[in-house]
């Protein structure tokens, strides 16, 4: 897994022009530059689910961002880029200017929580009458990590992603489409930490998660009316 801190990025930037034309994390993608983490082990990880040109489920998507063209792409959808399972995983990861973008056919992608962190409202209501969204990156309005940390995560990173989600979710509701999103709170917030990359923490916030995740997805059940 990749180190806690990223190495230093280079230039040049990705894509200066989306500052016109986007807004939020969207447009401050375009002005990072080009990060050097190495992703060779989602590429194993991802070796190790793979068959044939795709995973095994058909209906399975990966999202990432067209730095270029400023839009997210839905690898694994009929007519989208053709891609193998490392390549859509690595450009569903690939955090402006920590790691490196990934180039697929003539255009360059990076993660696809650049555009949204769980493009709910890609589905169309032909796909599912019922969505459950798990959007670790996203929470209820006001709700945030901790400290002086949390403070600058939850402007930089967590409002604006959460104004998307809800937005988004607010747009599937009106086509009659049942949505669960199972968010952190601020009990669960407390233990992941405003470094959500630290490695010193992965073990303590994955056991803190296993104790606060069985409240916080029945909750989430009951606010939507789903049965657990």
């Amino acid at each position: 897994t990749p180190p806690g801190r990223p190495p230093l990025p280079r230039p040049p930037l990705l894509n200066p022009g989306l500052l016109r034309t986007h807004s939020g994390l969207a447009a401050y993608a375009g002005i990072a530059p080009s990060g050097r983490g190495d992703m060779g082990w989602l590429q194993r990880l991802a070796e190790g689910f793979e068959v044939g040109s795709w995973l095994p489920h058909p209906a399975a998507r990966m999202v990432a961002y067209d730095i270029r063209a400023g839009e997210r792409v839905v690898f694994g959808a009929p007519g989208s880029p053709i891609a193998t399972v490392g390549e859509a995983l690595r450009a569903s990861w690939s955090t402006p200017g920590w790691m490196t973008p990934v180039p697929i056919g003539d255009r360059i992608f990076v993660d696809g929580g650049m555009g949204s962190t769980a493009s709910v409202d890609l589905l169309s209501p032909e796909d599912a009458d019922l969505i459950y969204v798990i959007a670790p990156m996203a929470s209820a309005p006001g709700v945030r990590v901790p400290g002086p940390g949390g403070r600058l995560e939850h402007r930089l990173i967590r409002r604006p992603m959460s104004t998307q989600l809800a937005a988004e979710i607010a747009v599937v509701r009106a086509r009659g489409t049942t949505v669960v999103p199972i968010l952190p709170t601020a009990v669960d917030l407390a233990g992941l930490g405003a470094h959500f990359m630290s490695s010193t923490r992965r073990v303590a916030a994955f056991e803190y998660s296993m104790r606060t995740a069985p409240d916080t997805v029945r909750i989430a059940l009951s606010d939507a009316g789903v049965g657990a």
